[in-house]
């Protein structure tokens, strides 16, 4: 009988949490109607507001919550001169400029050396497809006679991954938007808008008037900035794509997350990565 009243108790201490965090993060930022402001507009009005509203230079997202800590911030600083990581780095340089095939690389494949900024994801007008730097990657082994890759494989996508962000450290993300990929970015924003999970929360209802704020034992990070540190390492060498991280917030408000590589989650990417132009990139990171 002490076992079930416990459980009865644990239930609703449970529905009780829910209760208040739902009323918690209930406030609505601002309207969001897909109709109703262009992308561009869209993207002004919200890198504006976390401007006013931390008082930092939109450079400083590149850290995401971080900005909020100068202890968090040193301690950073500190990890990135002798990143524990590094090693998964090493392996993805060697794996980017490895000659496969007829003499080719993932490297000369993707050519993002190249390119003066950073345009990952992209939209292939042709195949009508959102192209994630991970899909990419696939589609450049594919061209290569090679396997794909797991998305979360930290020893082969994760590590080439971090190699990437990390070699074009400093360069602006830029997402192009055109007419035609309209209707993916806009499902990517419901998506970021829509409450999911037994907490009835959107990834705005943390991440946009609650910025800065704690959920459980973490501070809130803003919305913009967050894809352009991606990919990182937490807890020194545990390894997360951006996607990766949707689907641990996802299980954390008590959601079925979608699967990597999903069309939902492509847009979410997507719809997150345009909103963030204009912030340098700064993946294979410590979080």
């Amino acid at each position: 009988r002490f076992i079930n009243i416990k459980r009865q108790l644990m239930k609703y201490k449970s529905l009780f949490l829910t209760i208040i965090l739902s009323s918690f993060f209930s406030i609505q930022c601002f309207s969001f109607d897909k109709n109703e402001i262009s992308p561009y507009l869209f993207k002004k009005n919200i890198q504006n507001f976390f401007l006013d509203k931390h008082s930092f230079p939109l450079e400083s997202f590149i850290h995401s919550g971080l900005i909020f800590s100068n202890d968090s911030m040193e301690q950073y600083n500190s990890i990135m001169d002798f990143p524990p990581f590094q090693d998964y780095i090493d392996r993805g340089e060697k794996l980017f400029y490895k000659k496969i095939f007829n003499n080719k690389s993932l490297s000369s494949c993707l050519k993002i050396e190249q390119n003066k900024d950073f345009k990952y994801p992209k939209f292939d007008t042709e195949k009508s497809k959102i192209i994630t730097l991970e899909r990419q990657i696939n589609l450049c082994l594919a061209e290569l006679n090679q396997k794909k890759w797991k998305h979360n494989d930290p020893f082969t996508m994760g590590s080439v991954m971090a190699f990437i962000k990390s070699k074009n450290k400093g360069k602006t993300l830029i997402v192009d938007l055109p007419d035609i990929a309209l209707d993916k970015f806009n499902n990517g924003k419901e998506l970021y808008f829509k409450r999911i999970g037994k907490m009835n929360l959107a990834c705005s209802s943390c991440h946009l008037l609650n910025s800065g704020k704690f959920f459980r034992d973490e501070q809130l990070s803003p919305t913009i900035g967050q894809p352009n540190h991606y990919p990182i390492f937490r807890k020194a060498e545990q390894y997360y794509s951006i996607q990766m991280r949707y689907q641990l917030c996802m299980k954390s408000v008590g959601a079925e997350p979608y699967e990597l590589n999903s069309k939902e989650l492509n847009q979410l990417e997507f719809f997150h990565s345009f909103i963030s132009s204009g912030i340098p990139i700064n993946g294979g990171v410590y979080r």
